[in-house]
Order: structure tokens, then C-alpha cells, then sequence
């Protein structure tokens, strides 16, 4: 993760192939709409915006244990899909 930000429950967050350069992906890798589809075999729908940046916009009845849900969810996508990126060429 490159930056995260948010404002109330609205959230986003920018993906970066390294944190420290804060070097980007190749746009063909695709990697926000792979982690969004990720999260959405778990249940949970996430937003794949331009760029690398993933949003989440939740209900504003949501639960601080959904919440949680929502972040575990999203935090395996991504583990997921750095798993993905790191078998290709």
C-alpha cells in the first residue's frame, strides 16, 4: 500500500508495486480490479477506481465486527494478488 485515506466511512486505498519508491504497477496488471474481484469471492465489494486505488464506500449502519470483516477481507485480497504478481513474469 502506497497511501490510505479517507473521510468518514468513505475510504480508498492506493496499491504501489513498492512502498518505498512508491514505484506503480504496470496499468495492463490490473491489480485494484484483481483485488476488487478477490474481495467480492468473500462477500465484499470494493471499488477498483483509475490507477491502483481501491475505494470503499460502506454502509453507514455497519458494525465496528463487519467493519473488521470488511478489512480482513480486503487485507487477503491484496495478499492475494502481490501472490499473483509475484508468479508472473
Amino acid at each position: 500500500m502506497g497511501d490510505v485515506r479517507g473521510l468518514g466511512l468513505l475510504g480508498a486505498v492506493e496499491l504501489v508495486r513498492d512502498r518505498q519508491t512508491r514505484a506503480r504497477y504496470e496499468p495492463a496488471a490490473g491489480v485494484a480490479r484483481r483485488v476488487s474481484l478477490h474481495a467480492l469471492a468473500e462477500g465484499v465489494i470494493v471499488r477498483a477506481l483509475s490507477g491502483d486505488v481501491v475505494a470503499l464506500a460502506p454502509p453507514f449502519v455497519i458494525t465496528a465486527e463487519q467493519i473488521d470483516h470488511v478489512v480482513e477481507v480486503l487485507d487477503r485480497a491484496i495478499g492475494s494478488v502481490e501472490q499473483e504478481l509475484a508468479g508472473e513474469p
